[in-house]
């Protein structure tokens, strides 16, 4: 049996800078433990204190804009670990976008993440997800094939811009 923890990843562009003073904090740690991860979940943005809602394969992608005018995928994480696993204080996932059936890359980032326990022992929190598009944001509707990678766990979702 495993653990839920619901988790929301803090990440932006692999450029320091790149966005705005208005963007949320970076949280970033020293040492990743994926290891114990089993499965990786992709939800909805939103208040990093409020439930998961998870993302669907057709789902909106969520855009944020920095302050320098940056366009940013945004999303949440839900890992789970083992049963008696505990949660790490860091993850390391790897992050990738690209357009679906072309394959043109959008963004690909890894960075280690902080994670916060949260109201109770077997949850862990952090802030939402952001990835800077580099390319140009594809036209609504088209289809996004976003994958976040953390050890053994793999989550893909395909999503549908909406600019």
């Amino acid at each position: 049996m495993a653990t839920t923890l619901p988790l929301a990843a803090g990440l932006l562009a692999a450029l320091a800078g790149a966005c705005g003073p208005n963007d949320p904090p970076i949280v970033t740690c020293e040492a990743a433990a994926n290891d114990v991860l089993a499965t990786i979940e992709l939800g909805a943005p939103g208040d990093d204190d409020g439930p998961f809602v998870p993302l669907g394969d057709g789902d909106s992608a969520m855009y944020r804009y920095g302050g320098q005018g940056g366009t940013m995928l945004a999303f949440r994480l839900r890992v789970t670990v083992a049963a008696g696993a505990a949660l790490p204080e860091c993850v390391l996932p790897t992050t990738r976008a690209t357009v679906a059936g072309s394959g043109e890359e959008l963004f690909a980032s890894q960075q280690p993440l902080a994670l916060h326990v949260g109201p109770g022992p077997t949850e862990g929190v952090t802030d939402t997800y952001l990835n800077q598009i580099y390319a140009s944001i594809p036209p609504a509707g088209t289809a996004i094939t976003v994958t976040v990678t953390a050890g053994p766990a793999t989550a893909t979702r395909m999503l549908l811009a909406q600019p």
